[in-house]
């Protein structure tokens, strides 16, 4: 009993302390954000550019109003904590600051307030998350944004990769988007192509050797979730799948290396 109380004194504190610590990581993804009742969706991205003149430097920002334009943003700074970013959104007209404060104990949610007009308001966002259910993956927390009677990007009827890695999605509207590691290509039905290139390189953390089978085993279903949530973004298309297969084979990726691979790619894929 004396054992079990020690134990308990010690080990609990370092529990609910580790719970409280915020990282970089936890700032990427989808935010559902409402500032003074406007809805949109909040984006915070990694580019993996490699820079060094701040922490945040490879970090991208932008927001998709309630009808759906695109809206860029700049980071202008987080605190040591990595816990409070100050960034800015450039809408028509006002370039409005934002204080965000990402929660300790709940790292799905922020919150903060922001400015305009000389007037402060507050505003709150919450991360959209991916839950696994038996074994297929589904969208949750997912916010229906009001849409106008003009055909938007999100209605794709086909997506599937080209040579290398280039992604062609074609929409509704008769749009063609090419997208690849540096940008991408945007064909208009009138003939209009419009480019966005940004410079990226790919980092991986060097693995570590893992001799438990049961370990491996939930490696190993990591990796078939993450396929077939790749499947479902690719709409199915066998040639696209057996494409990845076929690069992973040949690139001689360990266990460690298809879960960041497929990770980052399942991330890139979402960004179109």
């Amino acid at each position: 009993m004396k054992l079990h109380v020690a134990i308990s004194l010690v080990v609990f504190p370092l529990f609910l302390f580790s719970n409280d610590v915020v990282t970089k990581p936890e700032w990427f993804g989808q935010w559902s954000m409402n500032h003074d009742g406007h809805v949109g969706t909040l984006t915070i991205s990694d580019t993996k550019v490699d820079c060094a003149t701040s922490g945040w430097c490879d970090m991208t920002i932008s927001y998709v109003n309630s009808n759906n334009i695109r809206i860029t943003g700049s980071i202008s700074r987080i605190d040591d904590n990595w816990q409070h970013m100050v960034f800015y959104l450039d809408f028509p007209g006002n370039r409005q600051k934002f204080d965000a404060y990402l929660f300790s104990w709940d790292k799905n949610n922020l919150a903060g307030t922001t400015y305009w007009n000389s007037r402060t308001f507050g505003f709150f966002a919450n991360k959209r998350v991916n839950t696994l259910i038996r074994d297929k993956a589904i969208v949750a927390n997912t916010v229906v944004l009001p849409t106008n009677n003009h055909i938007t990007d999100d209605e794709a009827v086909s997506k599937k990769i080209l040579s290398g890695d280039t992604i062609e999605i074609k929409y509704k509207s008769g749009k063609i988007r090419w997208a690849f590691k540096s940008g991408w290509v945007d064909k208009f039905p009138d003939g209009r192509e419009s480019k966005v290139l940004y410079a990226q390189t790919p980092a991986f953390v060097p693995p570590i050797v893992v001799s438990d089978q049961n370990v491996i085993k939930w490696l190993k279903s990591i990796q078939e979730t993450l396929l077939e949530m790749i499947k479902e973004e690719l709409l199915n298309d066998t040639v696209s799948i057996e494409g990845i297969l076929a690069k992973e084979k040949s690139s001689q990726l360990n266990t460690y290396q298809v879960i960041n691979n497929r990770f980052y790619f399942l991330n890139y894929l979402n960004n179109y």
